[in-house]
């Protein structure tokens, strides 16, 4: 079967950068990998050519068999209302790019990105630890358009402008807990 034979390639690699250790039959969750070039890729997923992993909607992604972030909190979507206020602070340049109303040119295509320090990671670990649901963690995020920024589309998908590392959280918890406080959750 394309299991075996995946797990065969992988015993075969052992020992060689990037490749999973794998001392028994694999099972459940690992079964679904599909084996591409002696490297084990999740189904559903793709791995981009700095091997990071993108879900079916092109975001990056932890693996979910071995997440740095460990949470089931998935990426909200971006509401119109918050797309709109975020798009107010740009305006249209004749070319196509945007210009923010602080003078910063954002060339085109361009994709909504989070603002320095404000990365899904650490939006992510915030709400872990201040004990949000997906339900709330949605309306926080579209409660901040301050978060979000256009940026020039490669940049983001790139992450040259974010925050290295996930920690320094204490502002978004402080942000998540005046949320909750507002809405009275406890």
């Amino acid at each position: 079967s394309a299991i075996q034979e995946g797990v065969d390639v992988l015993k075969q690699n052992q020992g060689k950068a990037g490749t999973p250790v794998v001392s028994q039959p694999i099972s459940g969750v690992q079964a679904q990998r599909q084996i591409r070039s002696g490297q084990a890729n999740i189904a559903g997923y793709t791995i981009d050519k700095n091997g990071r992993l993108h879900n079916n909607r092109g975001q990056f992604t932890s693996d979910p068999n071995n997440p740095r972030v460990s949470t089931n909190l998935i990426r909200p979507n971006l509401r119109a209302e918050l797309r709109r206020q975020v798009d107010a602070n740009y305006i249209r340049l004749p070319n196509g790019d945007y210009v923010h109303r602080d003078g910063t040119v954002v060339r085109t295509p361009v994709q909504y990105g989070h603002t320095y320090g404000r990365e899904h990671r650490r939006l992510v670990l915030a709400a872990e630890q201040t004990g949000l649901t997906q339900t709330q963690f949605n309306d926080f995020i579209n409660s901040r358009p301050d978060y979000f920024r256009l940026e020039n589309a490669s940049d983001n998908m790139d992450h040259r402008n974010e925050k290295p590392g996930s920690d320094d959280l204490s502002e978004i918890i402080r942000h998540m807990n005046q949320f909750k406080r507002k809405r009275g959750i406890r």
